[in-house]
């Protein structure tokens, strides 16, 4: 429901009596209007597996995506989006037009993704178009699944410009997402 009177509420009590889903509103929120990497609210024990992930799109976001490469690469196994790293990685190197090291990442994180692996070849190829990788793009859609044809025709007009992760909460969206398809799935070779 009602998201400014769930805000109001999370807002009106100290921050370390929140329940996790009322810290990750907090997040969402604070993300959605641009805040700082400095200032985020500190993440509950439950949360902290994302806390790398927001930080890194963060540094991305002001053009440090060395940084952010960098501090998803130290991310441990036992994070419960360690799958997702690598992804992620790619992301913001597409972000950045490093096209050519984002596809590196690409054939390693793509055989692992699961369910999210359609999201993250329709990302990849919206970022490669961007970068006026078309051709690279349009094998990323390959194959005989009807949405990445309807993809690769929209590519092909030339409307399938925007990456939908380019900022920390569509980051955020994004992992979360992620983590429910996972979940939902039942899918062992996608999580720790």
């Amino acid at each position: 429901g009602d998201m400014p009177l769930a805000l109001r509420l999370a807002r009106s009590r100290p921050l370390d009596s929140l329940a996790p889903d009322a810290r990750l509103l907090l997040l969402a929120e604070e993300l959605k209007g641009g805040v700082r990497a400095n200032r985020i609210a500190p993440l509950s024990r439950e949360l902290a597996f994302l806390e790398p992930f927001v930080r890194a799109w963060l540094l991305a976001e002001r053009g440090r995506e060395g940084e952010a490469v960098a501090l998803l690469g130290a991310v441990d196994r036992d994070n419960l989006l360690f799958a997702a790293r690598t992804e992620h990685q790619a992301l913001i190197l597409l972000r950045a037009g490093r096209s050519d090291d984002a596809l590196r990442l690409l054939e390693e994180a793509l055989p692992r993704a699961g369910g999210r692996a359609r999201a993250l070849r329709i990302a990849a190829a919206a970022g490669l178009g961007r970068s006026r990788n078309r051709d690279r793009a349009l094998v990323l859609l390959q194959g005989r699944d009807p949405v990445l044809a309807r993809a690769a025709s929209a590519l092909t007009a030339g409307r399938l410009h925007e990456q939908p992760v380019r900022s920390a909460a569509a980051a955020l969206s994004d992992l979360l997402l992620g983590l429910a398809m996972t979940l939902s799935e039942g899918d062992a070779r996608a999580l720790p």
